[in-house]
């Protein structure tokens, strides 16, 4: 995954390009805030973005959740279709 330090942007691996099979990313949240998703596209019920515990996959974004420093970010995906992330 790739963050970008001025405004905490975070992209998929190869954004907007597919990302790969088998990606396995963590991110540290670095201060409270609300996520806001301008795109969202992983495979349906097989690549996964997690917000602590909570999983948001296809076009199901985690848009307007609260985050903390305590809070797990992490995106994964299987062995098979990648899509842009």
């Amino acid at each position: 995954c790739t963050t970008a330090a001025a405004g905490g942007c975070i992209q998929s691996p190869r954004y907007p390009a597919n990302y790969g099979n088998n990606e396995n990313c963590n991110i540290a949240v670095l201060s409270a805030g609300t996520l806001q998703v301008t795109a969202f596209f992983t495979e349906y019920r097989f690549d996964f973005f997690y917000v602590g515990r909570t999983r948001y996959d296809g076009t199901r974004g985690p848009n307007g959740v609260a985050v903390t420093t305590s809070t797990t970010l992490r995106f994964t995906t299987d062995g098979s279709v990648t899509v842009s992330g």
